[in-house]
């Protein structure tokens, strides 16, 4: 049986307020315009800049454009671009038509891409004419369109400028964005009007933004932590600050330059900063707070200090409108309790550890489901609760502790080892840059840790000594036994590893507990 719920937090705005008042992402925009012109919606790295006048014209601009394109209300339109103003007001313009937008990493290829495009039925994708996804589907399109400098738009052989059939789609879906398929293939959760505005009152509960504040935006348009950020300065008078990419060694000094107060968190990203040289401009910024998934315990007093940041940690998904608890106490440990709108439980046979399930205040907060998956909707919906598939412990406090995914567990001698908990100790490891463990088979019993490691460049760190400096760290059933080099991990667009690319055999992997022997093929 589940445990009762936990009581939530406290939170000014809540998502029926905004809904109340902005019903769909279109109105929003519209008599956000018409409330105040002249405030700057965002800048760029190149230093131009966007009120939302400006903005809300090149969106008009875009509209015309894709309209004219053969875009029209319910043709999927997968959007494939890097960070640019134009980019945010192509995806306003798609929402305006009423079209779906299907945000894609600009790195897919292959397989990985031709599965979003298919399971997404896309009609139309929008690219720059020279990236390699235009070259890639150049050669199964009908036809080629420019709809503005450096951006064009190609319709896929056999499409009409139709979607598939509507009943595989809710009525209300804006988006479908496709999830990190760290085990399978990428599952595309559909994500309605509702969801993304719900999205960015959960940013403003998390990060305590003030009207003047600006926001650092590094990562890539592409999923809910990114589309989230298109709307708050609808909301508030707060501006964008868009970097081209992410690059560790510009970091400071863009955010600097920007004048940034707050700082986005994703993935490996803290650690990246953590691992590289120290620089008097890491503290010569005017940012207050760094927040987002990510901060783990091993880090945390690290960040503070080094830095000079406050973190506010959260823990969501793409499915739950993006944040569903926030830890802003200051304590270095922990994702949190829910936020208002949402109530949280623990599924197992432990009343305080176990996967975590959510249900919302109001049912439409949760994703309808996903993209011809009815068999994983009907897995994650279940009786008005959202099962997450994420571990967590709950502490005396109401506070939740995340403990890794239920799916990415490995089993050592009878006992249950969370991958996440053995990355977050070796990631804050000063000569790793990136790590990863999964579980291989033993030769006697259940299986054995294989722990994936990217060198900090220039370093070269020695397997025994990595693992002798773990254990006093982490229990003795979580050491790893095998260490393996690599140049780099298969990622995700979210930039998780993606672990159903990593190899489950230990060939060029150390056996560290073996004596150190370098192994040549599987025990």
């Amino acid at each position: 049986m589940p445990a009762p719920a936990t009581p939530s937090l406290h939170a000014a705005l809540r998502p029926q307020q905004v809904l109340d008042e902005y019903p769909t992402v279109k109105e929003l925009l519209e008599r956000s315009v018409d409330s105040n012109p002249e405030v700057i919606y965002g800048v760029d790295w190149t230093g131009r800049a966007l009120n939302r006048a400006g903005l809300f014209d090149k969106v008009l601009e875009m509209q015309t454009s894709l309209e004219q394109t053969g875009i029209t209300p319910g043709t999927r339109v997968a959007v494939a671009l890097a960070n640019s103003l134009e980019h945010i007001a192509i995806v306003f313009a798609v929402i305006r038509i009423g079209a779906i937008w299907v945000p894609l990493n600009t790195k897919l290829k292959g397989e990985a891409l031709q599965h979003q495009l298919r399971d997404s039925g896309a009609a139309y994708v929008l690219v720059h004419p020279d990236s390699p996804i235009s070259v890639e589907v150049e050669s199964s399109t009908t036809v080629t369109l420019t709809i503005a400098p450096g951006i064009a738009a190609i319709r896929l052989a056999g499409a009409e400028g139709e979607s598939a059939p509507a009943e595989e789609i809710s009525a209300e879906t804006i988006a479908i964005m496709y999830t990190s398929g760290t085990t399978g293939p990428a599952k595309g959760a559909q994500v309605t009007n509702t969801m993304l505005i719900a999205s960015v009152v959960g940013a403003v509960a998390t990060t305590d933004a003030e009207d003047g504040d600006v926001f650092y935006v590094w990562e890539p348009l592409i999923h809910i932590g990114g589309a989230q950020l298109l709307l708050l300065p609808l909301i508030k008078d707060v501006r964008l600050a868009l970097s081209e990419r992410l690059s560790v060694r510009k970091f400071w000094h863009e955010v600097s330059a920007f004048g940034a107060t707050h700082i986005h968190h994703l993935g490996g990203v803290l650690q990246m900063l953590l691992s590289a040289e120290p620089s008097p401009i890491e503290r010569e910024h005017g940012a207050r707070i760094t927040w987002g998934a990510g901060a783990t315990s091993q880090i945390w007093d690290d960040i503070v200090q080094r830095f000079g940041l406050k973190i506010h940690e959260c823990y969501g998904s793409t499915e739950t409108s993006s944040i569903v608890t926030v830890n802003k106490t200051g304590a270095s440990d922990g994702i949190g309790q829910p936020l208002p709108w949402f109530e949280t439980r623990i599924k197992g046979d432990s009343a305080d550890e176990g996967e975590l399930i959510i249900r919302p205040e109001r049912p439409d907060l949760i994703t309808p489901g996903y993209l011809n998956r009815p068999d994983a909707t009907r897995e994650s919906h279940q009786d008005g609760w959202w099962h997450s598939g994420d571990l967590v412990r709950r502490a005396d406090d109401g506070n939740h502790h995340f403990l890794g995914r239920t799916n990415d567990s490995i089993r050592i001698r009878g006992e249950n080892v969370s991958a996440w908990q053995v990355e977050s100790v070796f990631g804050a490891h000063p000569e790793i840059d990136q790590c990863a463990a999964v579980g291989v088979d033993a030769q006697i019993g259940e299986q054995e840790i294989l722990l994936f490691v990217i060198p900090v460049e220039g370093a070269e760190p020695d397997p025994a000594q990595l693992v002798e400096w773990a254990k006093s760290r982490m229990p003795q059933f979580q050491l790893p036994r095998y260490v393996r080099f690599m140049n780099e991990l298969p990622l995700t667009p979210s930039r998780r590893v993606a672990k159903k690319q990593l190899p489950r055999d230990v060939e060029g992997a150390v056996d560290v507990g073996g004596g150190g022997r370098i192994r040549t093929r599987q025990p």
